[in-house]
């Protein structure tokens, strides 16, 4: 297992990329999706406890009324990439892209407890790398800064197989966890992780986290927590 980076390094690692990406096209050379795709088949039809985090882009329906779509189309894509990247570094998977979104999980072997501080570095460094690498570079180019909206939870996902071949066959997360985590990021504010109790009562250190009120329309009998990153 490869040693996750700072965030520091993922920082600079990030305005190479991105600086290359201006020159061919915004292309990577790799996107590991596959690893998830070999991963999740290992368990077809079972059970398994998992962390699972959404990434959003925030104002990309704005986005889309100020710049062509092409160059909408390679800034969603940079985002992705380098939100895929990062989840990776902290031993994550991405399970999916869905438009402007990005659905990552993390499988827990041993040590839940650690995951769980993982999960909220992971989300740390994705503000990180575009507040101090895309963000730049995107103002030089007369473009908007990258901003996300970020839900999690914890809990056991059913690995679903739609068809019957185990090897080729679309396969797919559901699950409480997995639903709960897209509507938490629904209440996050910019640069802000939305994260739910399960999360929360595993992680050590709690500091800067707050409990959310219940007068923000949340319709569900479970407490959740915020932590904003761009404080």
């Amino acid at each position: 297992m490869n040693k996750k980076k700072k965030s520091a390094e993922l920082i600079q690692s990030s305005s190479k990329r991105l600086i290359r990406g201006t020159k061919n096209g915004y292309r990577y050379t790799r996107l590991n999706k596959a690893t998830s795709n070999f991963r999740l088949r290992r368990y077809i039809s079972k059970q398994i406890p998992m962390f699972v985090i959404f990434v959003d882009l925030v104002g990309s329906t704005k986005m889309s009324q100020e710049i062509p779509p092409n160059m909408l189309g390679h800034v969603i894509r940079s985002f992705s990439q380098e939100v895929t990247i990062i989840i990776e570094n902290f031993h994550g998977y991405v399970l999916k892209f869905v438009g402007d979104a990005v659905v990552g999980y993390f499988i827990p072997i041993n040590n839940s407890r650690k995951i769980a501080n993982d999960v909220i570095e992971c989300a740390r460094a994705i503000v990180d790398v575009a507040k101090y690498s895309a963000n730049p570079l995107l103002r030089e180019l007369g473009l908007p800064s990258l901003h996300m909206h970020m839900g999690a939870d914890y809990g056991k996902c059913h690995v679903l197989l739609y068809g019957t071949d185990r090897k080729k066959s679309h396969v797919d997360l559901i699950g409480n966890s997995v639903n709960l985590a897209a509507k938490m990021q629904g209440l996050a504010k910019s640069d802000e992780l939305v994260l739910g109790n399960e999360i929360y009562k595993k992680l050590k250190n709690k500091k800067n986290l707050s409990k959310i009120s219940m007068q923000t329309g949340w319709k569900y009998d479970y407490d959740v927590y915020c932590i904003n990153f761009s404080r």
